[in-house]
Formats: structure tokens, C-alpha cells, sequence
């Protein structure tokens, strides 16, 4: 049975995920982000989220099995999103001037 320990799962995405080109890639990625940026996040998250649903086993029952065939999925995405985040507070603290819209 896997037991959480959320500095674990941190430390453990710093020394693998982060590391990864997908990470390197998108923490390069310094373009303004937007309305369309947002729904194209979400398309990728959906599509992931699909992925996830379809290796669920046939009786529901989710295993630590399962866990570990989803995990890289889960830390792309989980990765993928405090890199946005961080990218979004940057630009938004960066501003000098309050957005209209």
C-alpha cells in the first residue's frame, strides 16, 4: 500500500520529472499568458484525464497497481501546472498596471 508523504512526492518529482524535457520545455516557455493559453491547458489536461479513466481496472477496485500505471501521468500534470503557476504569478507580480479584462 502506498502511504503519502507529500515531501516525498515533491523531492521525488524535483530529482525525476523536473528533470525531464517536457519540464525543461515548458519552464522556457516565457510567452504572455492568456484566455487561449487557458483553454488549451485544459484540452491537454482532459486529454490526460481520459487516459487515466480508460487504464482504470475493470472491477473499479483502484490499486497500487493502477497508482503506478497512472503516477506519470499524475506528475506530468501536477508538474506541468506549478510551473504555469509560477510562470502566471511572475508575469502578474511583473505588471505595473492592472489588466481591464
Amino acid at each position: 500500500m502506498v502511504v503519502w508523504d507529500w515531501g516525498a512526492y515533491v523531492d521525488r518529482l524535483e530529482s525525476g520529472w523536473l528533470r525531464s524535457a517536457d519540464a525543461k520545455a515548458e519552464a522556457a516557455d516565457k510567452s504572455p499568458i492568456g484566455h487561449d493559453s487557458f483553454v488549451k491547458w485544459a484540452e491537454e489536461t482532459h486529454k490526460d484525464a481520459i487516459v487515466v479513466w480508460n487504464k482504470r481496472p475493470a472491477d473499479n477496485i483502484l490499486t497500487d497497481q493502477y497508482l503506478n500505471d497512472v503516477l506519470p501521468v499524475i506528475d506530468n500534470r501536477l508538474g506541468i501546472a506549478g510551473l504555469r503557476l509560477a510562470h502566471f504569478l511572475n508575469q502578474a507580480f511583473a505588471s505595473k498596471s492592472c489588466p481591464t479584462r
